[in-house]
């Protein structure tokens, strides 16, 4: 549904404020503006607000899970972050002497910042 379709219905339903003005079109024009410009404003804070929702997800603040997992369940991360290979077509995979997650992680932290993900 576009605008005008918006206030067609509003002005059908009369709540629009153009049926009770002299000049019903200037109003109109004056009120669809207006409209427009808070459904912007609305709009440029949904986004501010979403981009900071995905910033608080991506980043750990604090002790890490990884580095959480190295002080409760060593054995555990030490399987985690040793290992790995690339097989024969350059994929990387954990091995018989673990998962190989440090390489892992250093490759997204060698794009997205040193601490993007702490061990």
């Amino acid at each position: 549904m576009n605008i005008n379709d918006l206030l067609i219905e509003f002005d059908e339903m009369g709540y629009c404020p153009t049926t009770l003005c002299e000049n019903p079109n200037e109003q109109a024009i004056k009120w669809k503006n207006n409209l427009i410009i808070e459904i912007e404003k609305l709009n440029l804070k949904i986004a501010k607000l979403e981009d900071m929702i995905e910033q608080d997800k991506l980043v750990e603040k604090g002790e890490g899970r990884f580095q959480r997992l190295k002080r409760t369940h060593p054995k555990q991360y030490e399987y985690c972050m040793n290992g790995g290979e690339y097989n024969e077509q350059g994929i990387w995979q954990p091995n018989e002497k673990g998962l190989g997650m440090k390489h892992c992680i250093d490759v997204i932290n060698s794009i997205y910042g040193k601490d993007f993900i702490k061990y």
